[in-house]
């Protein structure tokens, strides 16, 4: 089974998926940011450039186009009204953020014009936590009206496998 940062890392090109995979972290993000270096974030917030074959990786604008080309399927306009709202949910429970130069109408983002940085979260799971709030919110007579609040990174994301009736949370 492949590790969070794996799964994670297929939303990359192959070039920038390599750099990641071969920098021995576990990181909590990973960030892009055209003109700028290839980044980890750990949990502690500190950053740690990614390196590829000893030299700091150097992002341009073509690698977040192709970054999110990837996230998207090649299907940028079906994404479209959930990247306009700063991020893109990813199979595995990751999340792409999203920033850049917005084609801005009537005060409502319809779309990006060129994109600045991108933030890939890496979704951890953690067993256990949340299944007295899950028994709650998801009862046989349906899905009860919940909002969920905690600080960033205490797990809050849910997965429900359809298949099998399970939940995975992430943080």
């Amino acid at each position: 089974m492949a590790t969070p940062l794996e799964q994670a890392a297929a939303f990359l090109p192959r070039e920038l998926r390599l750099a990641a995979l071969s920098s021995g972290q576990d990181p909590e993000e990973l960030r892009l940011r055209a003109g700028r270096q290839f980044a980890l974030c750990g949990a502690d917030g500190r950053e740690t450039p990614v390196l590829l074959m000893g030299k700091p990786v150097e992002l341009t604008a073509d690698d977040l186009r192709l970054t999110l080309e990837i996230a998207t399927c090649a299907s940028y306009h079906a994404a479209v009204e959930k990247l306009c709202q700063g991020f893109l949910p990813l199979k595995g429970g990751h999340r792409l953020g999203v920033t850049g130069t917005v084609d801005l109408r009537n005060g409502k983002i319809h779309g990006y014009r060129a994109l600045s940085s991108l933030c890939l979260r890496i979704a951890h799971p953690v067993q256990g936590i949340g299944w007295e709030a899950a028994e709650q919110v998801f009862r046989a007579e349906g899905t009860v009206s919940t909002l969920l609040l905690s600080p960033p990174g205490l797990g809050k994301t849910v997965g429900y496998n359809t298949k099998c009736n399970t939940f995975k949370f992430f943080k």
